[in-house]
């Protein structure tokens, strides 16, 4: 099954609820596309969630210049060592004055396995951003003894049969957890309460 099949089991409508929550398509689509662009790519993809806040009494004016610098940021970093990344973000907020952030983040897993330095550089550079140091306000969404990633394995061409099949069902589970993990950023909660033509996400270019 390729990826673009896969896909459609979680675009194109609403995604059947989970835990009474339902789901942005439009999100969504932007995150498994960027997904699947780097499956094609790469034969290992490290899928990646975090989440970003702002301290208490922090003075935010509203746009989206603090996320976007430590997205740019990290992402010049990872290509300039040579690893290529995708990511998208989304904006909430619901009583706070200020907004927080969600992110997924697609690497190429063959030169990383373990999503431990990233989520590290993006703690200092938050710090660095905001002017705010030992925080803790970069949450790698490791909770109750879980991970916050997953490694999606792309089938060998050079496999028949047996090993084939294993293969192709640990790809698919794989996708399936990565999906499902990323799936909360595009939860509808917690959304609708961006100002005037300031964007509730995003995502980078492919």
């Amino acid at each position: 099954m390729t990826t673009s099949n896969l896909a459609q089991s979680y675009i194109g409508f609403l995604y059947p609820q989970i835990n009474n929550e339902t789901y942005r398509t439009d999100i969504l689509t932007q995150i498994v596309n960027r997904l699947d662009w780097m499956i094609t790519r790469h034969n290992k993809v490290l899928a990646i969630r975090f989440d970003v806040r702002f301290p208490s009494g922090y003075v935010h004016n509203g746009n989206n210049v603090e996320i976007s610098n430590l997205l740019r940021r990290l992402r010049e970093d990872l290509e300039w060592n040579g690893i290529e990344v995708q990511y998208a973000w989304v904006r909430e907020q619901v009583n706070s004055p200020v907004p927080h952030y969600h992110v997924a983040m697609f690497v190429d897993g063959s030169k990383i396995q373990n999503p431990m330095g990233i989520l590290q550089e993006a703690d200092r550079i938050w710090q660095h951003t905001i002017n705010c140091v030992g925080a803790g306000l970069v949450d790698f969404c490791c909770h109750d003894g879980g991970v916050g990633h997953v490694m999606i394995r792309r089938p060998s061409s050079a496999l028949q049969g047996a090993e084939l099949e294993m293969e192709q069902r640990q790809f698919r589970e794989g996708y399936d957890d990565a999906v499902r993990r990323v799936m909360y950023l595009a939860k509808t909660f917690s959304k609708g309460n961006t100002p005037h033509r300031v964007r509730e996400f995003g995502c980078s270019q492919m």
